[in-house]
C-alpha cells in the first residue's frame, strides 16, 4: 500500500511539473503545446519570448517617454507628493463656492468632461485621460450646489483613476467650517439638494430626525457633514488633503504657513519635535494630512488640538446670519475639535499672506523664505487660492529664490458677481512648469505673458 502511494504521489508530481511546463510555455510563446517537447525547445521558446517581451518593453518605454507621459504609483490617501498624479498636464481651479454649472462650463471647455450625465452618480465622463485636476478648496458655501459639487469632484476622481489620470481635491477653510457645524455662509437653495449618499458610495446611512421644515434640513445638513458621523465627512472629505506636491508643484487653499499663535502646528505630528522648531517637510505634511483625514473618518478628538474660538452652545437656527468666521460657532453636538493648526489665524486654511490680491505683494516676514521652504520640498512653485483676485484674475507674485505663488482663486461663483467677481479660470501646468497658461471660458492665454503686461500697466503712470 505504502509503494502503491508513493507512486501515485510521484505520478501527481509528474502530472503538475507537466502542467506547470506547458503553462509557461502557452504563456512565454503560445505556440509549444505538444506534450514531447525537448526541455531544449521549450528553453528556446522561452527565450524568444523573453526577447520579444523585452523588445516591446523597450518599444513601449521609448514611446512612453516621447509622448511625455508619467509613471504612476499607487500612493496613500495621506500622501503629501502625489506620485499617483501625472506631470504632463495640470489643471487647477480655484475656490468654487457651490457654482457647479460654473465649474462644469470650465472643466467641459479645456477637454476634462464631456458634460453629460454618462459618468459615476450621474455626472460627466472624464474626458482628461492621464490628465491631473487639482481643486484648492472651498468647494461649498455661497453657491446653490455644495453637495453637487463634491459628489461631482468625487465622481472625477473615481474616473480618472481608471483612465491613468488624477483628481486631487484640497480642503478649505468652509469645508472645515461646515464640518464643525458652521452653516453661516451656506443660502437656501443648497438644504433643497438630495442629502442621502448616492447608490456606491460608502455606506448605508439614514438621518436620525424627519425634515417637515427648513430648520430640520438645516440639522440634516449639519449631520452630514458631521466627523465620524455624517457621509460627506467619512466617506467624501475624507479623502481631501491640506497639503499636496505634483511635480514641483506645491498645493494649498491658504499657505505653506504651520506657525501659529501657539506654536507650530506640525510640533505635535513628529515624534520627538521640540515646540517651534518643526519645520515643513514632506514627513510632517503628510502627518498632518493624515491627522486630519483621521479626524474626518473617525471623528476622534486630538490631544492636541486645544480651544478653538469660543462656540455658542445653542443650536443653530435658520436663516443662519453673521458671515464673520470669528464670531462663535454653534456646535449642538460638540463636534470632536480638528487637529491643532486646522483653525488657526496662520495655519494652512485661513492665512492670506500668499493669497493677497494682485498688487499687495507679500509681507516681508516670515514669506521672505518661501523660496527656500518650497527649495525643500523639492519643489519650485506654490499654488493657493482663498482670497479672490477680483479685477486680475489668476496673477503670481515672485518669492526668493525664483520661486512662484500662483493664486487662483477668481471669485468664479456667481456670489462674487456683484463684486466683479463670476469670471471662472483655471491654471494650467504643463511638463511640470515649462509652460503655465490661464484656462478662461474664451480659450487660453501664456499666464507669465498676462503677468508680466498686468504688471507693466500697473506700473505706468
Amino acid at each position: 500500500a505504502l509503494r502503491i502511494w508513493l507512486k501515485l504521489s510521484l505520478f501527481r508530481m509528474a502530472v503538475r511539473r507537466r502542467l506547470m511546463m506547458l503553462c509557461a510555455v502557452a504563456a512565454s510563446g503560445g505556440a509549444a503545446l505538444a506534450m514531447g517537447l525537448t526541455s531544449r525547445r521549450v528553453a528556446v521558446w522561452r527565450s524568444a519570448a523573453l526577447l520579444a517581451s523585452a523588445q516591446a518593453t523597450a518599444a513601449f518605454a521609448t514611446a512612453t517617454k516621447a509622448a511625455g507621459a508619467t509613471r504612476r504609483f499607487s500612493v496613500a490617501d495621506h500622501a503629501f507628493e502625489r506620485l499617483d498624479a501625472g506631470t504632463d498636464r495640470v489643471v487647477a481651479v480655484g475656490d468654487v463656492h457651490g457654482d457647479l454649472a460654473k465649474l462644469r462650463q470650465l472643466l467641459v471647455r479645456h477637454g476634462l468632461e464631456d458634460g453629460g450625465d454618462g459618468g459615476d452618480f450621474g455626472y460627466g465622463r472624464w474626458t482628461g485621460g492621464g490628465a491631473t485636476l487639482v481643486q484648492v478648496g472651498d468647494c461649498i458655501d455661497r453657491g446653490p450646489y455644495d453637495v453637487g459639487t463634491l459628489l461631482y469632484l468625487e465622481s472625477l476622481a473615481r474616473q480618472a483613476a481608471r483612465a491613468g489620470g488624477a483628481v486631487v481635491r484640497m480642503l478649505g477653510n468652509h469645508e472645515l467650517l461646515n464640518c464643525l457645524g458652521d452653516m453661516r455662509f451656506i443660502i437656501p437653495e443648497t438644504l433643497r439638494e438630495p442629502m442621502l449618499p448616492p447608490a456606491g458610495l460608502g455606506s448605508a446611512f439614514e438621518f436620525s430626525k424627519p425634515a417637515p421644515d427648513m430648520q430640520a434640513l438645516l440639522e440634516r445638513r449639519i449631520e452630514i457633514f458631521k466627523p465620524g458621523h455624517g457621509w460627506l465627512a467619512t466617506d467624501v472629505l475624507s479623502r481631501f488633503l491640506v497639503y499636496a506636491k505634483v511635480g514641483s508643484t506645491v498645493f494649498v487653499h491658504g499657505s505653506l504657513a504651520v506657525a501659529s499663535r501657539r506654536g507650530n502646528a506640525l510640533d505635535a505630528l513628529l515624534p520627538g519635535a521640540k515646540r517651534g522648531e518643526t519645520v515643513a517637510t514632506t514627513e510632517a505634511l503628510e502627518a498632518f494630512n493624515a491627522k486630519t483625514q483621521q479626524w474626518l473618518r473617525e471623528g476622534e478628538a486630538t490631544e492636541s488640538s486645544g480651544p478653538i474660538f469660543s462656540r455658542n452652545p445653542a443650536p443653530m437656527k435658520y436663516p443662519t446670519s453673521s458671515p464673520n468666521a470669528r464670531q462663535p460657532i454653534a456646535n449642538p453636538d460638540k463636534v470632536p475639535d480638528p487637529p491643532f493648526g486646522l483653525m488657526e489665524a496662520q495655519g494652512p486654511l485661513w492665512d492670506r499672506r500668499s493669497s493677497r490680491p494682485a498688487g499687495a505683494g507679500l509681507l516681508p516676514k516670515p514669506y521672505d523664505d518661501l523660496g527656500f521652504k518650497l527649495a525643500g520640498l523639492g519643489a519650485k512653485r506654490l499654488v493657493v487660492g482663498h482670497t479672490p483676485q477680483i479685477g486680475t484674475g489668476i496673477n503670481s507674485a515672485p518669492a526668493a529664490g525664483g520661486a512662484e505663488i500662483w493664486r487662483i482663486d477668481t471669485g468664479m461663483s456667481d456670489a462674487f458677481r456683484d463684486f466683479g467677481g463670476g469670471i471662472p479660470e483655471a491654471l494650467e501646468i504643463l511638463r511640470d512648469g515649462e509652460e503655465v497658461n490661464v484656462l478662461t471660458l474664451d480659450g487660453k492665454v501664456d499666464a507669465r505673458s498676462r503677468d508680466a503686461a498686468m504688471m507693466s500697466a500697473a506700473q505706468e503712470p
